[in-house]
Protein backbone atom coordinates (compact mmCIF):
# COMPACT_ATOMS: atom_id res chain seq x y z
CA UNK A 1 0.00 0.00 0.00
CA UNK A 2 1.07 3.54 -0.51
CA UNK A 3 0.02 7.17 -0.48
CA UNK A 4 0.21 9.48 -3.49
CA UNK A 5 2.61 12.31 -2.62
CA UNK A 6 2.80 14.07 -6.01
CA UNK A 7 0.96 13.93 -9.32
CA UNK A 8 2.64 15.01 -12.57
CA UNK A 9 1.54 14.72 -16.21
CA UNK A 10 3.78 11.67 -16.70
CA UNK A 11 2.70 9.79 -13.56
CA UNK A 12 2.27 9.74 -9.82
CA UNK A 13 4.85 9.46 -7.06
CA UNK A 14 3.76 7.09 -4.31
CA UNK A 15 5.23 6.83 -0.83
CA UNK A 16 5.49 3.15 0.04
CA UNK A 17 4.15 2.10 3.42
CA UNK A 18 7.05 1.48 5.82
CA UNK A 19 9.70 3.01 3.51
CA UNK A 20 11.12 6.50 3.06
CA UNK A 21 11.61 5.97 -0.68
CA UNK A 22 9.00 7.05 -3.22
CA UNK A 23 8.23 5.09 -6.37
CA UNK A 24 6.84 6.26 -9.71
CA UNK A 25 3.64 4.96 -11.26
CA UNK A 26 4.04 5.94 -14.92
CA UNK A 27 0.82 6.96 -16.75
CA UNK A 28 1.04 3.70 -18.72
CA UNK A 29 0.75 1.79 -15.41
CA UNK A 30 -2.17 3.74 -13.92
CA UNK A 31 -4.94 1.94 -15.77
CA UNK A 32 -5.56 -0.75 -18.39
CA UNK A 33 -7.04 2.07 -20.48
CA UNK A 34 -5.13 4.95 -22.07
CA UNK A 35 -4.49 7.83 -19.64
CA UNK A 36 -3.40 11.25 -20.91
CA UNK A 37 -2.83 12.86 -17.51
CA UNK A 38 -2.23 11.10 -14.18
CA UNK A 39 -4.59 13.56 -12.45
CA UNK A 40 -7.46 11.83 -14.27
CA UNK A 41 -6.86 8.71 -12.15
CA UNK A 42 -5.22 9.69 -8.81
CA UNK A 43 -4.90 12.73 -6.61
CA UNK A 44 -2.38 13.83 -4.02
CA UNK A 45 -2.96 12.27 -0.59
CA UNK A 46 -4.98 9.33 -1.96
CA UNK A 47 -4.24 5.84 -0.59
CA UNK A 48 -3.59 3.25 -3.29
CA UNK A 49 -2.48 -0.35 -3.61
CA UNK A 50 0.61 -0.67 -5.81
CA UNK A 51 2.75 -3.44 -7.25
CA UNK A 52 6.52 -3.07 -7.54
CA UNK A 53 7.33 -3.95 -11.15
CA UNK A 54 11.00 -2.89 -11.32
CA UNK A 55 13.84 -1.67 -9.13
CA UNK A 56 16.83 -0.07 -10.87
CA UNK A 57 20.03 1.16 -9.30
CA UNK A 58 21.04 4.52 -10.79
CA UNK A 59 24.80 4.06 -10.47
CA UNK A 60 27.03 1.75 -8.50
CA UNK A 61 26.37 2.53 -4.85
CA UNK A 62 23.80 5.11 -5.96
CA UNK A 63 20.13 5.60 -5.35
CA UNK A 64 17.37 3.26 -6.55
CA UNK A 65 14.45 3.97 -8.88
CA UNK A 66 11.28 2.06 -8.06
CA UNK A 67 8.71 1.48 -10.81
CA UNK A 68 5.19 0.82 -9.56
CA UNK A 69 1.90 -0.20 -11.11
CA UNK A 70 -1.74 0.36 -10.21
CA UNK A 71 -2.89 -1.46 -13.34
CA UNK A 72 -2.32 -4.98 -12.02
CA UNK A 73 -3.67 -4.43 -8.47
CA UNK A 74 -7.25 -4.62 -7.18
CA UNK A 75 -7.96 -1.12 -5.82
CA UNK A 76 -11.14 -2.00 -3.89
CA UNK A 77 -10.87 -0.66 -0.36
CA UNK A 78 -7.70 1.28 -1.19
CA UNK A 79 -8.97 4.26 0.83
CA UNK A 80 -8.64 2.06 3.90
CA UNK A 81 -5.14 0.94 2.93
CA UNK A 82 -3.53 2.32 6.08
CA UNK A 83 -6.22 1.18 8.51
CA UNK A 84 -5.54 -1.77 10.79
CA UNK A 85 -8.40 -3.85 9.35
CA UNK A 86 -7.99 -4.91 5.76
CA UNK A 87 -10.67 -6.85 3.92
CA UNK A 88 -8.19 -8.58 1.60
CA UNK A 89 -4.63 -9.83 1.99
CA UNK A 90 -2.13 -7.83 -0.11
CA UNK A 91 -1.10 -10.92 -2.11
CA UNK A 92 -4.76 -11.50 -3.07
CA UNK A 93 -4.93 -8.00 -4.60
CA UNK A 94 -2.36 -8.91 -7.26
CA UNK A 95 -4.28 -9.32 -10.54
CA UNK A 96 -1.22 -10.61 -12.42
CA UNK A 97 0.42 -12.79 -9.79
CA UNK A 98 2.88 -14.49 -12.18
CA UNK A 99 3.58 -11.30 -14.18
CA UNK A 100 2.35 -12.92 -17.41
CA UNK A 101 0.41 -9.87 -18.61
CA UNK A 102 3.17 -7.51 -17.51
CA UNK A 103 5.78 -9.53 -19.43
CA UNK A 104 3.58 -9.60 -22.55
CA UNK A 105 3.09 -5.84 -22.33
CA UNK A 106 6.84 -5.26 -22.04
CA UNK A 107 7.54 -7.55 -25.02
CA UNK A 108 5.07 -5.56 -27.14
CA UNK A 109 6.83 -2.31 -26.18
CA UNK A 110 10.22 -3.77 -27.13
CA UNK A 111 8.93 -4.88 -30.54
CA UNK A 112 7.37 -1.50 -31.21
CA UNK A 113 3.86 -0.23 -31.62
CA UNK A 114 1.52 -1.94 -34.04
CA UNK A 115 3.62 -5.07 -34.43
CA UNK A 116 1.62 -8.16 -33.57
CA UNK A 117 4.16 -10.70 -34.84
CA UNK A 118 5.58 -13.03 -32.20
CA UNK A 119 9.29 -13.16 -31.50
CA UNK A 120 11.26 -15.40 -33.85
CA UNK A 121 12.28 -18.78 -32.50
CA UNK A 122 16.04 -19.15 -32.33
CA UNK A 123 17.72 -22.52 -32.16
CA UNK A 124 20.61 -22.52 -29.76
CA UNK A 125 22.01 -25.94 -30.63
CA UNK A 126 21.76 -28.61 -33.31
CA UNK A 127 22.42 -32.24 -32.49
CA UNK A 128 25.54 -33.61 -34.16
CA UNK A 129 23.98 -37.07 -34.46
CA UNK A 130 22.87 -39.47 -37.16
CA UNK A 131 19.41 -41.04 -36.99
CA UNK A 132 19.56 -44.84 -36.86
CA UNK A 133 16.09 -45.03 -38.44
CA UNK A 134 16.66 -43.02 -41.64
CA UNK A 135 20.37 -42.18 -41.65
CA UNK A 136 19.64 -38.42 -41.63
CA UNK A 137 21.75 -35.98 -39.65
CA UNK A 138 20.59 -33.64 -36.88
CA UNK A 139 17.83 -35.64 -35.21
CA UNK A 140 17.28 -38.72 -33.07
CA UNK A 141 15.23 -41.79 -34.08
CA UNK A 142 12.24 -40.86 -31.89
CA UNK A 143 12.10 -37.46 -33.67
CA UNK A 144 12.29 -39.03 -37.14
CA UNK A 145 9.50 -38.30 -39.63
CA UNK A 146 10.93 -40.40 -42.45
CA UNK A 147 8.80 -43.20 -43.79
CA UNK A 148 10.48 -46.44 -44.74
CA UNK A 149 9.67 -45.93 -48.45
CA UNK A 150 9.26 -42.13 -48.39
CA UNK A 151 11.48 -39.11 -48.82
CA UNK A 152 14.36 -38.50 -46.44
CA UNK A 153 15.12 -35.09 -44.97
CA UNK A 154 18.35 -33.70 -43.50
CA UNK A 155 19.58 -30.37 -42.22
CA UNK A 156 21.24 -28.24 -44.89
CA UNK A 157 24.82 -27.34 -44.02
CA UNK A 158 25.52 -23.61 -43.85
CA UNK A 159 28.33 -22.36 -46.08
CA UNK A 160 31.23 -20.96 -44.07
CA UNK A 161 31.33 -17.77 -46.16
CA UNK A 162 27.62 -16.92 -45.84
CA UNK A 163 26.17 -14.98 -42.92
CA UNK A 164 23.04 -16.00 -41.09
CA UNK A 165 19.65 -14.61 -42.00
CA UNK A 166 18.27 -12.18 -39.51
Amino acid sequence: AGRVVAVKEFGAFVELEGYRKHGLVHVSQLSKHRVEDAQEVVEKGESVWVKVIAVEQQAEGGDFKIALSLKWVDQSGAGDAFSSERSMRPEDRDLDRNNVELDQEQQKKRRGRGSSQPDAIQLSAVFDVVCSKCGGKGHLPYECFARSAGAKYELIQEDAGEGTMG
